[in-house]
């Protein structure tokens, strides 16, 4: 159950909104023996209204004009996902392959348009079907001190007749030294159209983490992250106490 209050951009007014959300959840596991597991799954989830809806956005022109957009009814936007998956495990080998669909139901953008303060247009962009289908295969292998994951993902996106279709390959070596030391690596190539592609234009985002476990509660690390990128790479410094 959720509850929003907030200003009206047009009248100022205040408002607010009661949404209950029926969450289904469906989950069948088959399990023939020790090293192989299947799996099959439906859930509905729901995308819930955020700060920008219930600010909207204001765009402002030189002669006058404000155009007013967002999702105004603070309509939340539901997901429809289906799933099915098999895995196969052994003391030092674990490889899934996990396929997905997801159906959304977008929701109706609303624009209005003011002249000096007065709404002289208003109408509403009709909500756009869209469907993500992802195939997922991933295996992690542990020797020693040494866990490697290695993984790859493939999207296709369909959205009102277009496909989009993008993938991603993971590879994730970690390193226990011993005396509470561990390094992380995390690397992943991102094909075209990928939303990290066309946000820094690298095809290859990397991370690097040192860390040290103090005791049974006091973690410190040392994380450099965007390793690739062309015009910029972080790094931070985390203090962890785990009661």
């Amino acid at each position: 159950f959720y509850h929003y209050g907030y200003k009206n951009d047009i009248n100022s007014a205040d408002e607010s909104r009661n949404d209950p959300y029926n969450l289904m959840i469906a989950s069948m596991l088959y399990k023939p023996s020790y090293h192989h597991q299947f799996q099959g799954a439906y859930y509905r989830r729901f995308v819930s209204p955020d700060s920008y809806d219930t600010h909207n956005y204001l765009h402002f022109d030189t002669d006058g004009r404000t155009v007013i957009t967002g999702n105004q009814k603070l309509d939340y936007q539901p997901a429809d996902v289906y799933r099915v998956a098999y895995t196969f495990s052994q003391p030092k080998v674990w490889t899934s392959l996990i396929a997905s669909y997801i159906d959304t139901h977008d929701i109706t953008t609303d624009i209005e348009t003011m002249y000096n303060g007065v709404p002289v247009l208003s109408w509403g962009n009709d909500p756009a079907s869209c469907s993500i289908t992802n195939i997922d295969l991933s295996t992690t292998i542990k020797s020693g001190a040494l866990m490697m994951t290695v993984g790859g993902s493939f999207y296709n996106k369909h959205i009102s007749g277009d496909d989009t279709r993008y993938g991603y390959i993971r590879l994730n070596p970690s390193l226990n030294f011993g005396s509470g030391w561990k390094i992380d690596a995390h690397a992943v190539w991102c094909s075209k159209h990928t939303a990290e592609k066309v946000a820094t234009d690298t095809d290859v985002y990397g991370m690097l983490s040192l860390q040290k476990s103090i005791g049974k509660h006091l973690t410190i690390a040392a994380q450099w992250h965007d390793m690739f990128c062309k015009d910029f790479s972080t790094g931070n410094f985390r203090l962890m106490y785990y009661f």
